[in-house]
C-alpha cells in the first residue's frame, strides 16, 4: 500500500492506517475531521458521532464512494 499500512485482524477484518504531519494547530485539524459543517464543505455529505464507537460516514461529492467507520 502506498504511503500507508494494511493490517488484517484475527476476525478477518482489515485496518487501513495513514499517518500525516499537518502543520496546523491540533484544534483546527480535529475540527476538520469531526465537525460535519466543515467536512461537508470539504468532502460531501457526512454523518459524524465524534466518540469512541461512534458512526462516521462520508458520501464523497460527485462520486459513488462511501467511507464508513
Amino acid at each position: 500500500m502506498i504511503d500507508g499500512t494494511l493490517t488484517k485482524r484475527a476476525d478477518g477484518s482489515h485496518v487501513v492506517t495513514f499517518e500525516r504531519v499537518i502543520p496546523r494547530p491540533v484544534s483546527q485539524v480535529w475540527a476538520a475531521l469531526t465537525e460535519p459543517a466543515i467536512l461537508r464543505n470539504w468532502l460531501g455529505e457526512v454523518h459524524v458521532e465524534p466518540r469512541v464507537g461512534g458512526r462516521y460516514d462520508i458520501h464523497f461529492r460527485e462520486m459513488t464512494v462511501v467511507m464508513t467507520g
